[in-house]
């Protein structure tokens, strides 16, 4: 995970100094792992005082949760707080691995720009919908939509996202209304044509079957 991570991050930023220093620290780590033994030596900055090596019995299962923290801990040290283009990046790449606590960290770094405080807003309420906090996720895509630079096709997203955080919500009027508000400005958009047809339908009378 923590491979695939960083060379997503390369492949947005390639020569990245602090990627390309994490990657090589990866890899030196990889190099000293004993396969019979089953000890691995985790490569740190020579800044920083050597841990002792990890020995784990072979076959014995490995903290996936303790290396995540390390590996992430070691990037956050390494890439400045400024650089929000790497912080996004790393977001994505937690968000496409199911990882949205750390992506959310990393794009909440990013909200201290104006250039990307409407993304970053966009992507920690599609995070926080994920893992079911719906309300959570609307607080964020209402943030979005207040941002000085939201373009029409965001706000179509966030239109969208809305509406469906209330369709969960079960909240059906709610969301028929924002799903109305996208299809007035660009009809057609997504399915909302079929969502609206399928909230906007009358419900049947009480004691009449539903045909």
């Amino acid at each position: 995970d923590a491979r695939e991570t960083l060379e997503e991050a390369l492949g947005e930023h390639p020569d990245h100094p602090a990627l390309v220093a994490a990657l090589a620290r990866l890899d030196a780590g990889e190099s000293t792992e004993d396969t019979e033994l089953g000890s691995v030596t985790i490569v740190v900055p020579a800044t920083a005082p050597a841990p002792a090596p990890i020995v784990r019995p072979s076959g014995a299962p490995v903290d996936v949760g303790a290396a995540l923290r390390t590996f992430r801990d070691e990037v956050r040290s390494m890439v400045p707080s400024g650089d929000t283009a790497t912080h996004h990046d790393l977001g994505i790449a937690y968000m496409e691995m199911g990882l949205h606590s750390e992506a959310i960290e990393e794009f909440r770094t990013c909200l201290t720009s104006g250039e990307r405080a409407c993304t970053a807003h966009t992507l920690i309420g599609l995070c926080h919908v994920e893992r079911g906090e719906l309300q959570d996720g609307m607080v964020h895509f209402h943030e979005a939509l207040g941002a000085s630079d939201v373009t029409t096709q965001e706000k179509l997203e966030l239109w969208c996202e809305l509406g469906n955080a209330e369709e969960l919500l079960g909240n059906l009027g709610e969301a028929l209304s924002w799903y109305r508000e996208a299809h007035d400005l660009q009809p057609g958009f997504r399915d909302l044509r079929a969502r609206i047809e399928r909230l906007g339908k009358p419900a049947a009378p009480q004691g009449e079957p539903d045909e």
